[in-house]
C-alpha cells in the first residue's frame, strides 16, 4: 500500500504595506532636509562664544541661531538614544535646553552675550556629555 501526499501550500496572507502614499511622501521630505550631524561645526561655535573676546553684534544672530539648532539637536539626540532618561546630568541638560531654547534673545547687547554664552556652555556641556556616554563619537 503506498500513500499519497498531497502538498499545500501554506497559506500566505496579503502584503499590505507599512506606509500610505502620503506617509511616505513626509517620510522623503524629511529624509531630504535631513543634514549630517557635524561635531566640528558645533565645537567651533561653541569656541566663537565661549572665547575671551565678546562676539560683534553682527556676529550675533547667526552665531544664536547655530547654537539653538546645535541644542535643539544635542537635545534630541539624548532623548532618542535614552541617554536624557537613564543619565540625571544629562536629564539635568536638556531641561536647561528646553528652557533656553524659547528665550527670545535681549536687546542689551551685554544681556544678549550673557544669554549666548549661557547657550553655549550648555551645548558644550551636552555635547561632552554625550560624547562620554558613547551616545555621539568625538570630534576630530
Amino acid at each position: 500500500m503506498t500513500a499519497t501526499l498531497r502538498y499545500r501550500p501554506p497559506l500566505l496572507t496579503e502584503w499590505t504595506p507599512p506606509l500610505d502614499s502620503d506617509e511616505l511622501h513626509s517620510l522623503l521630505v524629511k529624509v531630504r532636509r535631513w543634514q549630517p550631524f557635524d561635531g566640528e561645526a558645533v565645537l567651533d561655535d561653541i569656541s566663537a562664544v565661549l572665547d575671551e573676546c565678546m562676539p560683534s553684534e553682527e556676529q550675533m544672530s547667526p552665531l544664536t541661531m547655530r547654537l539653538r539648532g546645535h541644542l535643539s539637536r544635542l537635545a534630541e539626540i539624548a532623548v532618542a538614544s535614552n541617554a536624557a532618561p537613564a543619565d540625571r546630568i544629562t536629564a539635568q541638560l536638556v531641561a536647561q535646553a528646553r528652557t533656553v531654547h524659547p528665550m527670545a534673545p535681549p536687546d542689551d547687547y551685554a544681556a544678549a552675550v550673557g544669554q549666548l554664552r549661557r547657550t553655549g556652555w550648555i551645548v558644550n556641556e551636552l555635547f561632552e556629555r554625550l560624547i562620554s556616554l558613547g551616545c555621539l563619537r568625538e570630534a576630530v
